[in-house]
């Protein structure tokens, strides 16, 4: 027998009344028409990338959910008949998932985000989450450093990226933690801090290539931690561009590399991104057609690559890739 999901009527900050509820696969067309309103601006802050549509597979795996590893919220209008906001968390470890909220350009800061951030913490503690993390891009660290004062929310930087960590329950693990909790929220429903590309990437992976679809020679490659010469070397065997993705950490190194290569007669750009590395690579790999993706990884997560493994790439990319686990 089926059974309605259970929803919540809420009176958000300015007065006005909405329902939240989880997500339902029948949701794909709201969630669409949802998506379609948001500013261009509001897309790209949120995809770091122009994202003009969502595909039927993108809608497909944003909506049909198991609410468990991955719960989505949304929150609707009184007549149920326009999506207005979604939050979500996936869950990377087996107490720690990483949130994001998304909310309609004309309901930000009326705290329909700080709503459905509340509803998603409660959803997240009776899944077993007990910490929220994430990877945030900001052009003002100043949030951050105010973020980091209070005793229960960590704060660490690195690859231009900061990581956000934030206990969901106080320290007996009976109720929810207060204060900085609270204070996280109101960051992320001002929009103040914004979930970082790795978050979106596992989310929407690129769409890999249709069978007959023509790749280009190109191989694309991460730069991380040490210069490794394994994919100059393929690329000069088989005449293909090369194109290195490299943080703007080594973005100096990176380029020096790239000029060596075109010395030595490979054709080479530097791609400079900001985030999380392997999210990058995949991006560039979809939008370069690439035949091969040429990753360096000993054994462990690479330095530059933030809250993924490199097995997180080799499953999503759109072309074979090439993992060197040489120390």
């Amino acid at each position: 027998m089926d059974h309605d999901p259970p929803s919540r009527t809420i009176i958000v900050r300015d007065g006005s009344v909405i329902i939240v509820r989880p997500i339902e696969p029948g949701d794909r067309v709201l969630l669409e028409a949802a998506f379609a309103e948001l500013s261009d601006e509001s897309r790209y802050r949120r995809f770091l990338s122009p994202m003009p549509r969502l595909t039927a597979a993108q809608l497909e795996y944003l909506t049909d959910v198991d609410h468990h590893d991955h719960e989505a919220l949304v929150a609707l209008e009184p007549d149920g008949e326009r999506l207005i906001g979604v939050a979500r968390f996936v869950r990377t470890q087996p107490a720690i998932a990483e949130p994001a909220v998304a909310v309609a350009d004309e309901w930000q800061r009326r705290g329909v985000g700080t709503a459905l951030l509340e509803v998603l913490v409660d959803r997240a503690i009776e899944e077993g989450i007990t910490t929220f993390s994430g990877y945030v891009l900001l052009d003002n660290p100043a949030p951050l450093s105010l973020l980091g004062q209070v005793g229960d929310v960590s704060v660490r930087s690195s690859g231009g990226a900061s990581q956000v960590e934030v206990l969901l329950l106080n320290e007996d693990a009976t109720a929810p933690a207060p204060g900085a909790l609270r204070t996280l929220l109101r960051a992320l429903a001002a929009s103040t801090l914004e979930p970082g590309l790795g978050f979106w990437q596992r989310l929407l992976p690129p769409a890999r290539g249709q069978v007959g679809d023509e790749r280009r020679n190109v191989i694309v490659a991460a730069v991380a931690e040490g210069d490794r010469t394994l994919a100059g070397e393929l690329a000069a065997a088989s005449a293909a561009t090369l194109v290195l993705v490299a943080s703007p950490h080594d973005a100096e190194r990176t380029t020096r590399l790239a000029a060596e290569l075109e010395r030595a007669g490979v054709t080479t750009t530097a791609a400079i991104v900001r985030g999380e590395l392997g999210a990058a690579v995949l991006r560039v790999a979809a939008e370069q057609q690439a035949r091969l993706i040429v990753v360096h990884d000993p054994g462990t997560v690479s330095g530059r690559l933030v809250s993924a493994s490199w097995d997180f790439v080799t499953h999503h990319a759109p072309c074979h890739v090439l993992v060197d686990r040489s120390r």
